[in-house]
This record gives C-alpha cells, structure tokens and sequence, in this order.
C-alpha cells in the first residue's frame, strides 16, 4: 500500500476509474486469500473493484501483466492496475532495452522462435514509442 497509494495519486485519474487489478503474489496467508482485493479496498478503489490474485512460483508478476495485456488488447479492459509495473519501472526497462542493442536482438530472436515474429516488432515499436514521449 505504501507505493501503491503515491502512484494513484499522482495518475490523472481517480482511483474508481480503473476495470480491474491483478495482483502477484505467491505466498497468500489465511487472514488476506485474495491479496489483489485487499488491495484494491486498501486503496480506495470502490467495493465494486474486480479484483484477483495471480499465484505461479517465480513467475506471478510476469503472468499478472501478460493478463492484464490481454484483457487490454482484448478490450476488455482500459486501465488495469499492476503491483509491480509503474512508470517509472518501465522508463527504465525501455532505457535498458535501448541501451543494449544485443539484448534487445536476443529478444526478438527469442520471440520468433516461440512463433510470433510480430510480437517482438511490435513490442520494440511501442517500446520506442514511449521511449520518445
């Protein structure tokens, strides 16, 4: 909640406008089974807030925003919240990314491999993006 909270704030949205939040988390205690919807209520975000946990061993925070991305795409969501993503976070990713031209080839070699040559243009082209403002 304590970085959850100054990231909301400083968005030009309120809280409520938000479809979901998916949340990472793999150690759930008993008290909190539903980490993402005591977040949401935690943070202001409305009892109707649709809220859910993603719980993969060393993998729930990559897994919560490839759902979230495809509810996006989907468009069945607009604005999802993601523990771990803020903008911060991703300027940074984006400035490694360029930074290190054989990595970011590596990548796209990895991604036509798994059989979607498109992903990987398509990630470096909104990457690039939003690297430019």
């Amino acid at each position: 909640m304590q970085c959850g909270r100054p990231l909301l704030l400083r968005q030009a949205f309120a809280p409520e406008a938000f479809d979901q939040v998916i949340l990472g988390c793999v150690n759930v205690i008993a008290d909190e089974m539903n980490p993402a919807r005591v977040a949401a209520l935690r943070l202001g975000m409305g009892e109707a807030m649709t809220a859910f946990t993603v719980q993969i061993n060393c993998g729930s925070g990559m897994q919560s925003i490839d759902i979230a991305y495809r509810y996006i795409r989907a468009r069945a969501a607009d604005l999802i919240l993601d523990q771990d993503l803020t903008g911060e976070i991703l300027a940074a990713r984006i400035r490694a990314y360029f930074s290190d031209r054989e990595r970011l080839a590596r990548m796209a070699g990895a991604a036509r491999a798994l059989g979607r040559p498109e992903a990987a243009a398509r990630i470096v082209d909104e990457c690039y993006a939003l690297a430019r403002g």
